[in-house]
């Protein structure tokens, strides 16, 4: 199943997620983004997701995800001129053969008041971290 989400519990990285969620291996995983994704950070990191997903896989085990970087959220919501809705179309090969192609539709401004700009755990031990190496000096 394919996704737009945050890399993790209140972080404004967003990811373009995909994970088998069925009980086999799914083989020969094809997929299509309708518009190209563009997440308004550099040119080069959204040619660098639309290679990857140009890619076939040939198998994805059940239960495992594979993340890709697509944007930071506060920047991407700021910015009006870019596609807010993509329709991600999978293609895969299960146990039986051919799977019906899955047409899912990510609609990002669902996403756009969420907790993106909530700090994290990990930024807050980062704070931390530099408070306790002050105290050590």
């Amino acid at each position: 199943m394919p996704d737009i989400q945050p890399r993790a519990g209140g972080s404004g990285i967003l990811v373009f997620t995909l994970q088998n969620v069925g009980p086999t291996v799914a083989r020969d995983v094809e997929i299509r983004v309708d518009p190209p994704f563009q997440g308004g950070e550099r040119d080069d990191w959204d040619e660098k997701l639309r290679v990857a997903l140009s890619r076939k896989l040939s198998h994805l085990p059940p239960g495992r995800r594979l993340e890709w970087y697509f944007t930071f959220g506060p920047r991407f919501y700021q910015l009006t001129d870019l596609p807010r809705q993509y329709t991600v179309k999978v293609r895969a090969t299960g146990p039986t053969g051919p799977v019906e192609e899955m047409s899912y539709l990510i609609d990002l401004d669902l996403m756009q008041e969420t907790a993106l700009e909530r700090e994290t755990v990990i930024a807050k031990l980062g704070e931390i971290a530099k408070h306790l190496s002050k105290r050590t000096r």
